[in-house]
């Protein structure tokens, strides 16, 4: 891994690229833990989350829950949502988050629920129901 610093003085830049070995191995290794603490981790999915549903701004949300059991390895979700199972489930890492969509269905039709996860662990999410014609926003907070 190599680092680069800019150091502006006297007119110039100097450039220090890091490879990790005698005083940068240092930095290297404290740049490589930070980018480490910071990269967003799909396992904060897994477990119990109870959903706030939101169907309308003049109505308290109505509550359901999210149970995600498998978060795998190639971007593919198992879990249930609102009493169904999914049917198709992905999620993806983004700079500072999780991002993912589920397929839920029932007698009415497919559901497209996605979420965020935001940085105090609760997730923003909306549902998209086409057989019953509406979006729902809702919040969820684990367990």
């Amino acid at each position: 891994m190599i680092h680069v610093f800019g150091f502006a003085g006297a007119g110039r830049v100097l450039i220090a690229a890091l490879a990790g070995v005698g005083v940068g191995a240092g930095l290297g290794e404290a740049a490589m833990a930070q980018e480490a603490a910071s990269t967003p981790d799909p396992q904060v999915l897994l477990g119990t989350w109870d959903v706030a549903l939101y169907f309308s701004a003049s109505a308290p949300p109505s509550a359901t829950v999210m149970e995600i059991s498998a978060v795998n390895e190639d971007g593919t979700l198992a879990g249930t949502f609102y009493q169904s199972e999914f049917e198709q489930g992905r999620y993806r890492l983004t700079s500072d988050s999780v991002v993912f969509t589920v397929i839920t269905s029932d007698s009415t039709g497919p559901y497209a629920t996605s979420g965020r996860v935001q940085a105090d662990g609760r997730i923003e999410g909306q549902t998209l129901s086409t057989g019953r014609d509406f979006l729902m926003a809702w919040t969820a907070q684990k367990r």
